[in-house]
């Protein structure tokens, strides 16, 4: 829960210029309870966090813990946390022999989020260390073993050790340090780190380096250029220690040890001892502090040595040693300018040099700033003595400014921060990092909009490694925001490339990085980027901030029109859009519009969602595409369509190398599709399609140029075969490739296709079966033209109508004078319109749907739905034809039966599909309105000889229907 206040503190930040002008201002917030500041620490954006306790002894247990946030547009929020999981132990402040212990220390791992440790039990047989973590909101997430925890020799549990995380590199976990009081071993663990995405804190790797002599011992953890935590261990040992001649000298070796723990769960750690000598000068070691080298690769360690009750002996050992272990250089720098104190400590600034502040009394504290190599160079602009009750004396932000925080009484408190000045740093050329000797753009410089390259050159050879180089839209507030974000990635990403001297390196500009006149960038340049070519060590890289230059004014843009554009996104997110109602749906794509408005940056209303969407049938999983419609504007000073365009496809294309990758929605967009601009299909395919109409419009004249040479011929039928070959062909093309992209159209399709194929192809071989069974002319003519009869009767799966092909009489050829009776071309009159509405209707319809879904016109569905639109209206042309005829035979059939004085026909029915084979001309010899009575009269007694047992099933069928 977060509470409010009764008693009021007063919040008074002081910020001091390297100018010396001074601005105050005075925040005012209320206080339930009696609570006294014990330390504060930031976060990576600057947001402060204190931790508060309450100082009463009689009802101190309570298991509350109380946090003030202050944000960076200096609002407060206070946050008290129930934490019932602690022990009530830990809650109060104890004395034991002089020794002040509290228990509870306060981490700032994660945005959002607070890490807390703790000793789970005041038993020295099974005390451990945990940390629990919260969020903002006071809710619990987790509670983690960390380390068991260490006793003195009098049998004390000792307070939680210390915790190293980098607030730079946010991927990378945590390091759990802790020395054993009774025996002098460190203990390490080494931790995955909480993130946004996986809260879970797992241990990854653990170790321990025994010590049986020591007397005092030291450590200091920091996150190396490479990426890895470099944990230093110093030690007054007397293992190599040669005979004291003294008993009262406290000289002894000095040993220090480094030991190298990685990151990755697949490298092993290693140790190196660095330094080894005999202090006989120096009384105490009081402080460790260990970095990165400001000069630009390598490490250090600064040791600092009090002179006892000679303040003049104190002084500061300075070592500098390569991640391999080298020792590189020894330097002693005098420190004289200290005040006598047994609390030290250094901190490195951000941009080069040192703050030292000693406290004394536990009260007062003296801040002293050190140039890189270690000088003395000013005092801190905080008033000296500062005084402050509160445990971390003071704090160093990210954005250069130094805190501290006292509290006079119960109902004042004051927060200072101070902007400590930029410290110069030797042979350095403003990069904070001597190892750049020149840059393009150079800082403040101004390149044109489009710029595809900048360099960097430095002083040694080098090699590209695993460390970013990135580029932000210039901002004082938060520089690394993704919302900032042009685009990442590490010199090994293949878009860096060295010169032949390897001294300078080239880095790619994507064409959306520079793509706003008149605005500033900041390249951000990561520890590791490079490494020295001859060492291996890899060198340190330029914070945000520094390398900063401008673009240029551009020319007018010309007006282009609006367009819309489609996009894909991945897997994950179709399964999540598909798994939405319509309304989250419509959620969805407008959120996901304005962050993309957002990270162009172009006003939203300029990218308009449209709601409907389709499959992608190309891919291999099920992966939705979406479409906005990108507007037009007049104002030349703005943006105009292409320009989106492009700006919007090079972010997409190189989407986890830029801001898309960071957004809630816009990293389900998928890269590898791009972005498509949606096209005229007029404008592309207008020739096709005309082609295609005059293509089929030639044939259909080839057909009616041969039914005028050859009356015979039986045209209709090839043509009908020749569409739906078409039709049929396109559709399986259709099927397989287009179908997927409107759910619930594949299996449809597909059942049509099979259905229908294998129903016309079992008829067409039961035709011809039964036709080489029962017709001794048909077997005749088989056995000379069986060839293409296989192939016909194969090609029936398109149309059943491809037999008909065999007795077409096509250009009076034999092998197309099939003797089909009329029986069988009975069947396949009836088959042929049982597919027509079973087949191309539904097929009709399935387009039409598809094209109605859809969110683009393709040219194989468009053919289709024209073909078939074709088919359908070549059969209702056809069958309209040919029941007209129908009913004509019919009339003429009742007039003959009346002009042949009532003769019998019971011999001579015709049935539907006889009649209009008739009339199509489909027997081999139609007969003639008058022959003669000869042949009349022959006729009718052929006609009455043939028994109704003769009729053919079909026919009787048939008659049922007429």
């Amino acid at each position: 829960m977060r509470a409010m206040c009764t008693k009021k503190f007063f919040l008074i930040i002081f910020v001091l210029t390297i100018f010396s002008s001074v601005y105050c201002k005075i925040i005012n917030f209320s206080e339930s309870t009696d609570l006294r500041v014990h330390n504060i620490n930031s976060y990576q954006d600057g947001t402060i966090l204190i931790h508060m306790i309450n100082p009463s002894r009689e009802n101190c247990s309570t298991p509350i813990l109380y946090f003030r946030l202050i944000h960076i547009n200096e609002t407060l929020t206070s946050i008290n946390v129930s934490a019932t999981q602690i022990p009530a132990f830990n809650f109060c402040e104890s004395r034991i022999k002089g020794i002040v212990y509290y228990y509870i220390n306060v981490y700032p791992l994660t945005e959002n989020y607070i890490f807390v440790t703790y000793v789970n039990s005041s038993n020295p047989i099974d005390a451990s260390i945990y940390g629990i973590l919260f969020d903002w909101n006071s809710n619990f997430i987790s509670n983690t073993y960390l380390s068991v925890a260490s006793v003195n020799k009098e049998g004390i549990v000792q307070p939680p050790g210390k915790i190293y995380f980098s607030k730079k590199s946010r991927n990378v976990g945590f390091l759990y340090v802790d020395i054993m009081a009774n025996t002098g071993a460190v203990i390490w663990n080494y931790f995955t780190r909480p993130s946004v995405n996986n809260l879970n804190i797992s241990n990854i790797n653990s170790g321990k380096i025994l010590n049986n002599d020591r007397l005092n011992t030291l450590t200091s953890g920091f996150l190396n250029a490479e990426g890895n935590y470099c944990l230093v261990i110093a030690r007054f040992s007397s293992k190599n220690q040669e005979p004291i001649e003294f008993p009262n000298d406290l000289s002894f070796p000095l040993r220090v040890v480094t030991i190298l723990i990685p990151t990755q769960s697949n490298q092993t750690p290693s140790s190196n001892v660095i330094y080894l000598n005999k202090l006989i000068t120096f009384s105490n070691i009081i402080t460790l502090n260990c970095n990165i080298d400001y000069n630009g690769s390598g490490n250090i360690c600064q040791l600092y040595f009090s002179g006892g009750n000679n303040v003049t002996n104190a002084s500061i050992l300075k070592l500098s040693f390569l991640t391999s272990g080298k020792l590189t250089n020894i330097e002693t720098k005098p420190a004289n300018y200290v005040r006598n104190s047994n609390e030290i400590n250094i901190n490195p600034l951000l941009f080069g040099g040192y703050l030292l502040t000693a406290r004394f009394q536990n009260r007062l504290i003296y801040g002293y700033i050190l140039n890189s190599t270690e000088d003395f160079q000013d005092y801190w602009p905080l008033p000296r003595p500062f005084f402050l009750n509160s445990k971390r004396q003071s704090y160093v932000l990210p954005d250069k400014n130094v805190i501290g925080v006292t509290q006079i009484n119960a109902t004042n408190c004051f927060l200072n921060t101070t902007e400590i000045p930029r410290i110069p740093i030797t042979n350095d050329k403003g990069y904070y990092n001597p190892q750049i000797n020149a840059t393009f753009p150079v800082i403040n410089g101004i390149i044109p909009t489009g710029t595809s390259q900048i360099f960097i050159q430095y002083k040694e050879p080098v090699q590209l490694s695993s460390g970013n180089i990135s580029v932000f839209i210039y901002s004082n507030s938060i520089p690394t925001d993704p919302i900032y974000l042009r685009q990442v990635y590490s010199g090994q990403s293949g878009y860096c490339i060295l010169s032949e001297n390897r001294k300078t390196v080239m880095v790619k500009i994507f064409t959306s990085t520079f793509n706003q006149p008149l605005t500033s960038y900041s390249v951000i340049i990561d520890d590791n980027f490079v490494k020295i070519k001859e060492t291996g060590e890899a060198i340190k890289g330029i914070e945000a901030n520094v390398w900063v230059f401008r673009t240029e004014q551009t020319v007018p843009n010309i007006f282009i029109d609006s367009s819309v554009v489609l996009f894909r996104l991945t897997a994950a997110g179709s399964i999540l859009y598909e798994s939405l109602n319509v309304t989250e749906q419509q959620e969805f794509v407008n959120e996901l519009g304005n962050e993309l408005a957002t990270i162009l940056p172009i006003t939203s209303s300029r990218l308009v969602p449209r709601y409907r969407y389709q499959r992608d049938p190309t891919a291999e999983e099920i992966q939705v595409i979406l479409s906005l419609e990108i507007i037009s504007s007049t104002n030349v000073s703005e943006k105009n369509v292409a320009n989106i365009i492009k700006d919007l496809n090079s972010f997409i294309i190189h989407r986890d190398m830029g801001p898309l990758a960071y957004m809630k929605y816009t990293h389900l967009i998928d890269s590898n599709y791009g972005l498509v601009q949606h096209e005229n299909f007029w404008n592309k395919y207008l020739f096709v399609v005309i082609l295609f109409i005059v293509g089929i419009l030639l044939f259909a004249l080839l057909c009616f140029i041969e039914q005028r040479r050859n009356p015979k011929a039986e045209t209709t039928s090839v043509f009908k075969f020749f569409i739906g070959f078409i039709s049929y062909t396109l559709f399986v093309i259709f099927t397989i490739r287009y179908s997927k992209a409107v759910t619930g159209l594949f299996p449809t399709s597909i059942t049509i296709v099979i259905l229908s194929a294998s129903l016309k192809e079992t008829v067409s071989l039961f035709l011809i079966i039964r036709e080489l069974t029962s017709s001794y002319e048909f077997r005749g003519w088989f056995m000379k033209h069986h060839l293409i009869t296989i192939l016909f009767t194969l090609l029936s799966i398109v149309d059943v109508y491809s037999v008909m092909v065999l007795t077409s009489k096509i250009g009076g050829r034999q092998n197309l004078n099939a003797p089909f009776a009329k029986r069988t071309r009975t069947w396949i009159f009836w088959v042929g319109l049982f597919a027509l509405i079973k087949k191309e209707i539904p097929q009709f319809i399935i387009l039409l749907i598809y094209h109605q879904k859809t969110l683009k016109l393709d040219l194989v569905p468009f053919l289709t739905l024209l073909i078939t639109s074709i088919v359908l209206a070549f059969n209702a042309v056809w069958r309209l034809n040919q029941l007209i005829n129908l009913i004509r035979r019919i009339r003429r059939s009742r007039k003959s039966r009346k002009a042949d004085n009532n003769l019998d026909l019971g011999n001579n029915r015709l049935s539907v599909p006889s009649i209009i084979f008739e009339s199509d001309g489909f027997d081999d010899e139609p007969s003639p309105p008058e022959k003669g009575e000869k042949e009349k009269e022959k006729k009718k007694e052929e006609l009455s000889t043939e028994s109704e047992d003769e009729k053919s099933f079909v026919e009787e069928e048939i008659e049922k229907v007429g």
